[in-house]
């Protein structure tokens, strides 16, 4: 054995793959910025305080409101509230089930 421990080992690999991830993730991030068309308008209301309104539904995905793209479910109202504001495209969870993404609220 070269002295160095699994654990160690391990870590290095694991460090190295996470890091090669990031700097992919970044490169196509910089190399694409049309895929992400949701930006706030130019227009949008300065100074003051903030006007955002937080939709939360039990089951209900981004993906499964028309404004995003679903063609199962119709949305108006919800869709052009989306059409007149800016749209939530990135989230991370702590947790793969609701029940602590409800309590952290």
């Amino acid at each position: 054995m070269s002295g160095i421990s699994r654990r160690t080992f391990t870590g290095l690999v694991g460090g190295g793959a996470v890091t090669a991830v990031a700097r992919a993730e970044g490169t196509a991030e910089a190399a694409a910025p049309a895929e992400r068309p949701f930006r706030a308008r130019a227009h949008a209301r300065p100074g003051g305080r903030p006007n955002i309104l937080f939709v939360f539904a039990d089951d209900l995905g981004w993906a499964d409101l028309s404004a995003y793209g679903s063609p199962h479910i119709r949305t108006p109202n919800l869709d052009r509230l989306a059409a007149q504001g800016v749209r939530f495209t990135d989230a991370y969870s702590g947790s793969a089930t609701c029940s602590p993404t409800r309590f952290s609220l």
